[in-house]
């Protein structure tokens, strides 16, 4: 099993062994821990993981922030993206409950939201609470091309990994 590459900064993590010597007062035995290359204000997830042994360290890192057939991506803007989810054969934007509630039981529909005057990105992250399609999602007059083409990535990466390949 190799260790998924950090869902935040997209590194690879770095491997280090702690001895007994070094080790902390919750844990009084040598292990080894993975953490991100990356700065920690880049990843807001658990940054850290820590096993008995490499393999241990490892299938805890890759178990660490999302929800299993879900993903999780902060891009180097620090932006985040909705995790996305299969839904039949479409790779979807999971929708917030709370947004969903509220669109299928407020005063406004799609129609009447469309004509209000809202930022792109607003309804760009709009767009990715309500469930669209990532295939959908890069059609959307709002949604920069790069965007779309880093959503795309991302469904791709997961289908691959679903049917036990990288892309």
């Amino acid at each position: 099993m190799k260790p998924l590459p950090c869902p935040f900064c997209r590194q690879q993590p770095k491997f280090s062994f702690h001895s007994k010597k070094e080790a902390v007062p919750e844990i009084d035995h040598a292990y080894w821990s993975l953490g991100c290359p990356g700065k920690p204000v880049a990843c807001t997830a658990t940054p850290m993981s820590f096993g008995d042994t490499k393999p241990e360290a490892i299938a805890a890192w890759n178990t660490r922030t999302a929800v299993l057939g879900e993903s999780d991506y902060r891009d180097r803007a620090r932006r985040t993206f909705q995790p996305m989810v299969r839904d039949r054969d479409v790779v979807r934007f999971k929708k917030n409950e709370i947004v969903d509630f509220l669109l299928r039981n407020g005063r406004f529909d799609l129609n009447a939201l469309a004509r209000m005057q809202f930022s792109d990105a607003d309804r760009a992250q709009f767009a990715q609470l309500i469930g669209y399609s990532v295939s959908g999602y890069g059609e959307l007059s709002y949604v920069p091309l790069a965007e779309a083409r880093t959503a795309d990535a991302i469904a791709d990466e997961m289908v691959a990994a679903e049917k036990g390949g990288a892309s």
